[in-house]
């Protein structure tokens, strides 16, 4: 334990040094007013080291009477209500005192179009200040992992960077605090971004087998995008031994692991990839879905619609410029950059 403390206080040094030198950048930031981006994503992306374990990640419940009438919590209200504006406006409030989970919420808003136009300056300078009090074991649970979730989000931004903005791709800085979040502490979207850049070997020299590795580590944590990218490596058979069977068993984990927004994506995905295998085939790899499954189960929030039954597939055939034979590794959902303002060319 020592150790450990020792470490999160060289790691917290560190992250202090790049955050100080990168504040400049931030308060210089011009707003977007909409569009899209890849740096979408759901509004939680924290995926907690132990897989079977609860997440402490401050959820939407509301807490005893005598905080309602606190903004925060009141936000959380609102939320729950579907009425984003009024969250953003009371959470905007606590934000301005330095409320830790208010102003990471928002960051989210912003980042997402809730309640709000898609504005990722504004939502990079939210990240940034959550990130900004990340401080190794000084902190709860919680706070740890909204600060660390933060410091991701971050590296997702500096790893392409923002058009129309001053958030300039530098990918180095993004790969450095992937690998603490992902090294340190088991974020599930740092190990997955950083499976994609040993694959794209663009940052980082390329290394495949530390790629699937990586990915692989993501997967077990039930992130979705890892388990549809294995699912794409193993169709094509570039990077790994082509194995259609292990493909299909991924994507069949993925329609469990999915949230709302990525599920029907995955599950036609599925559906086609299973429409080209034999059933002998869609019943073994049914079968090695459902062995993974105990070994890696589903978080409570997850259990869902998503079984691991066979697979009734489409009669569609499949040319190889399909997406279905196309390896599709997913973009790293959007992380915030805590660094020297050093400009680097986009991946």
């Amino acid at each position: 334990m020592p150790i450990f403390k020792q470490a999160c206080g060289v790691v917290a040094a560190a992250l202090i040094v790049c955050l100080a030198t990168g504040a400049a950048h931030a308060q210089t930031l011009r707003f977007l007013t909409g569009g899209t981006s890849n740096v979408d994503g759901p509004f939680y992306s924290y995926a907690p080291a132990n897989n079977t374990g609860p997440s402490v990640i401050p959820s939407l419940k509301l807490k005893p009477a005598k905080r309602a009438k606190h903004p925060y919590y009141q936000g959380l209200k609102a939320y729950l209500a579907n009425d984003f504006k009024q969250a953003r406006k009371l959470w905007e409030q606590s934000a301005a005192k330095g409320h830790l989970f208010a102003q990471w919420r928002l960051a989210n808003l912003y980042r997402m179009g809730k309640g709000v136009a898609v504005n990722h300056a504004e939502a990079f300078k939210y990240y940034s200040l959550v990130a900004r009090q990340y401080n190794g074991d000084g902190l709860s649970l919680s706070r740890l992992q909204v600060t660390v979730d933060a410091i991701v989000k971050l590296g997702h931004y500096y790893r392409t960077g923002v058009a129309k903005t001053n958030i300039k791709a530098d990918p180095n800085r993004a790969f450095a605090l992937y690998q603490m979040a992902a090294t340190h502490y088991g974020h599930s979207g740092a190990q997955l971004a950083l499976g994609e850049m040993y694959l794209k070997g663009k940052t980082v020299q390329k290394h495949t087998k530390r790629a699937v590795r990586w990915i692989i580590l993501a997967a077990r944590k039930n992130n979705a995008q890892a388990q549809v990218a294995l699912g794409d490596i193993y169709w094509i058979g570039k990077y790994v031994v082509q194995n259609k069977r292990r493909a299909l068993t991924w994507y069949m984990l993925a329609s469990q692991s999915a949230r709302k927004h990525e599920a029907d994506a995955i599950n036609e995905q599925k559906i086609v990839i299973a429409g080209q295998l034999s059933e002998k085939i869609r019943d073994k790899a049914s079968r090695s879905a459902k062995a993974w499954r105990k070994k890696y189960p589903l978080r409570k929030s997850q259990q869902k619609v998503g079984q691991v039954a066979t697979v009734t597939p489409k009669k569609a055939k499949v040319s190889p410029a399909n997406p279905a034979t196309t390896v599709v590794v997913p973009k790293a959902k959007p992380a915030v950059k805590l660094g020297p303002a050093a400009p680097a060319k986009a991946n």
